[in-house]
């Protein structure tokens, strides 16, 4: 399967004609408990793949371009598309010939070539991959990516609902994915399962961003979607602002998202038991979401919360993000509670404790060291492969707590790798580590942000990695050494001011845990090694200094040899940011809320 026209349209019903078409078995069906495919649903906006595309014609065996045509995949209102061949790179790649009524249309032009370089630039994992844009015989045609996997809505048509956990993490790629687009200003419109592809390793891809505003755009009569009688969209998964015909944003595509989640759970439409489009359209407007635990027992009822939520009627009452829905889903996949709240600062990322450790690394004995440490805290579930490619297969499968790579790997750059993760929201609750010798803070600083960002010199021993791991969180360790309780009367605490004086959210803390030996200094002390050392080193800094992650890791530099522990904060109007911390010669950067748990661990982490 490749990505074909699913929005596309043939020639639209007349106004007069337009309920007699959309029929309730043409439009959903009649078994309650059906496992049928969406295919059904394709009726309703016109799709045809048996029939030619008007304004479209190719040969089969000829070329358009470069690309050699091998055969014809669909076809539908907007164009035609085919399986071809690129001999110069020498791979298939599916190409969509726009037919000649929507190439003649400038208004349609310009935007369809707005979304594919738009979609082009995104270069995400989660979106399909666009190649190349050209003319031929005055058509234009798009080269895509071929997605052999076929669409998940072949999935629910050949298997009937999915495992739980299966669905949660398809959604959550594909919700990965559209987070991207939105933020690039790219609405969806017509997220449906026929619209989420697979490929032959099982990763989503959405695709067919913008057809429906192409198609909007257009002047033509066969191709416009405003006339009396026409639904843009797909109207099991449409929001009830489409109904409505009201200014949509991302929030119309989370709905459908939790729509078409409900579908993946149930193999059942969020409204099934409707038997006419005007019922449909009733239903997404007024009725309450479907429970997906009514239908499959057997589903977490975080399912319902999470489904409800993204369908919710009033669009303020949704998630705001997808990167929100991704974190909760997440989070129901980790067998977590999910936050919440959630923000755009990392300081609002709840702790949790470590389950799983990803370790991308080429050297045997390298990855055995490293394996051995983590397995003490995380003995089913420490996991090492040897390069980019086993990497990405893994994080497929279950986004790690932790992950840890190496700088030079067989296929590519560790770091590489991490900025590539970190383009995707999933990945907003994890720990990454750069164990390597020829890097800096700033390197690992400039690839983006997740809860912590670790760089670990290859020299160091494993568990200091794992001290740094626990002292930065979200994850935190459950078992070992690092879990002893703080012994308040026997850790000493040292305190640089940079100005002022102690803010009284730091006081509150230390009088919550009952520390009494507190020394108190201004930077402009020389700091000097004594025969009392601190065990933990905490570095105030006022919200208007410099607050780069690589600079506020610089600063304290000069303290690492004199305590065990040092860790720069930020305090922003009496709030307490922790930025950064080093312990033996491993320096991690994040931006989390320093709270009484959170220097209890930094204590806790001081241990050799």
């Amino acid at each position: 399967m490749i990505p074909i026209d699913s929005t596309s349209r043939s020639e639209p019903p007349d106004a007069d004609d337009a309920e007699s078409t959309l029929s309730a078995e043409t439009f959903i069906g009649t078994g309650s408990e059906s496992t049928e495919s969406d295919r059904d649903s394709k009726t309703v906006v016109g799709l045809t793949t048996e029939s030619d595309t008007p304004g479209v014609s190719v040969v089969i065996g000829q070329n358009v371009g470069k690309y050699e045509i091998r055969s014809q995949l669909g076809s539908g209102g907007m164009g035609a598309v085919y399986l071809a061949f690129d001999p110069l790179i020498e791979r298939e790649v599916a190409l969509k010939v726009l037919s000649g009524d929507l190439s003649s249309s400038p208004t349609a032009l310009q935007r369809f070539l707005g979304e594919a370089r738009a979609i082009g630039r995104l270069n995400h994992p989660n979106v399909v991959s666009i190649y190349d844009i050209d003319q031929w015989n005055g058509q234009y045609y798009l080269v895509m990516e071929l997605l052999s996997g076929g669409s998940i809505a072949d999935r629910v048509g050949d298997a009937g609902r999915l495992p739980w956990d299966e669905a949660c993490r398809m959604i959550a790629q594909a919700a990965s994915g559209l987070a991207a687009a939105h933020e690039s200003g790219m609405i969806h419109r017509d997220i449906k399962p026929e619209n989420l592809m697979l490929t032959k390793d099982g990763l989503v891809k959405v695709v067919d961003f913008g057809l429906s505003k192409l198609l909007d755009a257009s002047n033509h009569p066969h191709s416009a979607v405003t006339k009396a009688g026409q639904i843009l969209g797909t109207p099991q998964y449409m929001s009830p602002e489409q109904f409505e015909a009201e200014e949509i944003d991302a929030r119309t595509d989370i709905y459908s998202l939790g729509a078409t989640l409900f579908r993946l759970l149930t193999a059942r439409f969020p409204y099934h038991d409707c038997r006419s489009i005007v019922q449909v359209m009733t239903a997404h407007m007024t009725k309450p979401p479907p429970i997906p635990t009514e239908f499959a027992p057997s589903t977490p009822a975080e399912c319902d919360r999470i489904v409800a939520k993204a369908m919710a009627k009033n669009p303020a009452d949704r998630y705001q993000t997808c990167t929100q829905l991704v974190t909760d889903l997440e989070a129901l996949l980790n067998g977590m509670p999910a936050a919440t709240t959630v923000s755009g600062s990392n300081s609002e990322i709840v702790d949790r404790p470590l389950k799983t450790v990803l370790i991308v690394e080429p050297s045997k004995l390298q990855g055995l060291m490293l394996r051995n440490v983590f397995e003490q805290v995380c003995p089913r579930a420490t996991q090492v492969v040897p390069d980019i490619e086993a990497g990405r297969k893994a994080v497929m499968q279950s986004v790690p707590d932790l992950l840890i790579t190496s700088m030079q790997l067989p296929d590519g750059r560790g770091i590489d790798f991490l900025h590539e993760l970190c383009q995707q929201p999933q990945f907003r609750h994890s720990t990454f580590v750069l164990n390597s010798n020829d890097s800096t803070i700033e390197d690992l600083a400039a690839i983006g942000q997740v809860a912590s960002l670790v760089l670990a010199p290859k020299k160091v021993r494993p568990d200091e990695i794992l001290s740094v791991v626990h002292a930065t969180g979200p994850s935190i360790m459950t078992t070992g050494p690092l879990t002893v309780p703080i012994d308040p009367l026997s850790v000493r605490l040292q305190i640089v001011l940079d100005s002022g004086r102690i803010p009284d959210t730091l006081a509150d803390l230390i009088r919550d845990l009952n520390l009494l030996d507190v020394d108190v200094r201004m930077s402009s002390q020389e700091l000097t090694a004594s025969d009392s050392p601190p065990d933990l080193i905490l570095q105030l800094r006022r919200s208007d200094s410099p607050d780069s992650g690589a600079g506020i890791a610089a600063c304290i530099a000069k303290s690492a040899k004199l305590a065990p522990v040092v860790a720069t904060v930020q305090v922003d109007h009496g709030k307490l940011l922790l930025r950064a911390i080093q312990r033996q010669g491993v320096v991690a950067i994040c931006q989390r809320e320093l709270t009484a748990q959170r220097l209890v661990c930094l204590f806790q982490a001081c241990r050799s």
